[in-house]
């Protein structure tokens, strides 16, 4: 990029220019901001615009800017897509099934069902402690006399409703069941870990069709 300026006036700001554009306009750089256009570059040329244009870039590709010509009283910049380093693309791949994995594993919300009804819960480790806990404190409380129809426990919704009341095998089940879920996770992670640094993924084109978001168990979000 570059800022250009003629005889102390500002021409334009820094986001369209380049150095060969300066020197096409015989200016010098400078950190203003632009006044006005057309401008004259003698010969019977002017410039009216700075114009871009931009090619579609991808999931592992980046811009890269040419110099630009002139072009019907227009300085034309061509913006073209690169494919960035296949190692890079490749850790961008991995760092992004790996957040996925954690934001289910550790943080998602899961499904389960009791009486043919599904419930949307929370899932995050709090969550899973406190499962444990009221699981351990029902049995308890059973084992110290207390009738099994009152060691029960309605349990919070992750949509802010209720469960019915659920005994001390009940609550052991959802944590169970949350279990499950981060353990697919894993086990996914694993295959699309594969395939992403697999030998025969050798060009950026491999491993863009590559669909990093099959495989995962529901959260029941979204």
């Amino acid at each position: 990029m570059y800022v250009i300026e003629k005889a102390g006036k500002v021409m334009i700001g820094p986001s369209g220019w380049t150095p060969r554009l300066a020197a096409a306009c015989g200016l010098t750089g400078n950190l203003s901001t632009p006044k006005d256009l057309p401008f004259d570059l003698g010969d019977g040329k002017s410039l009216r615009a700075v114009r871009f244009i931009t090619a579609t870039v991808g999931k592992y590709q980046m811009l890269v800017e040419d110099a630009g010509a002139l072009l019907d009283g227009e300085w034309v910049i061509t913006r073209s897509a690169m494919d960035i380093p296949l190692e890079q693309a490749k850790q961008l791949a991995l760092s992004e099934i790996k957040n996925r994995r954690d934001a289910i594993a550790d943080e998602g919300d899961f499904l389960w069902t009791l009486d043919d009804v599904t419930y949307r819960l929370q899932g995050k480790t709090s969550s899973l402690t406190q499962m444990e806990r009221s699981r351990d404190l029902l049995r308890e409380m059973v084992a110290r006399g207390v009738p099994a129809e009152q060691a029960r426990q309605p349990w919070r919704t992750a949509d802010n409703a209720w469960t019915p009341a659920l005994t001390a095998d009940q609550i052991s089940d959802m944590a169970f069941t949350k279990g499950q879920q981060s353990l697919a996770c894993w086990k996914n992670y694993a295959v699309l870990e594969a395939r992403i640094i697999a030998n025969t993924t050798d060009n950026i084109a491999k491993l863009s069709v590559l669909n990093l978001f099959s495989g995962w168990p529901e959260t029941g979000e979204g």
